[in-house]
């Protein structure tokens, strides 16, 4: 693959990866709000359920994107080292620092998160 078209494709792959991880923290968001509130589509839900919806759903959803994110990262870091052009450097040294960024404040606010929801759910009345 020429160079031309590697720094066109990393930013690309960045991009469309970054639209993934911000679907995947929306839904993680929706369903924050679902366990706290324990209130789903509209219905009361119990707190056993909301634990399950916690530990079966948030997790996945609010977690699943750091090994992507991570993988794209160092795959951007090894094509910066492997790469002559300053140019195709520069992209994949970009790509690989806006990707690690975005890894980095994912696990910060999804500790936060999860500190948050334990607690909710510890709080909560059974019901």
């Amino acid at each position: 693959m020429s160079n031309q078209t590697l720094m066109i494709l990393m930013p690309t792959v960045l991009l469309f990866a970054t639209l993934g991880v911000i679907w995947l923290m929306k839904q993680a968001n929706t369903l924050r709000e679902e366990i706290v509130a324990g209130v789903r589509y509209g219905m009361p839900i119990s707190l056993r359920h909301r634990w399950i919806i916690f530990s079966n759903d948030w997790v996945g959803f609010k977690f699943f994107c750091l090994g992507p994110m991570a993988v794209l990262s160092l795959a951007y870091l090894r094509i910066g080292q492997g790469a002559s052009d300053p140019d195709l450097q520069l992209v994949a040294y970009s790509s690989a620092g806006v990707g690690g960024a975005g890894l980095f404040f994912i696990a910060v606010l999804g500790v936060s998160d999860l500190v948050f929801i334990v607690s909710a759910l510890r709080n909560a009345k059974s019901g």
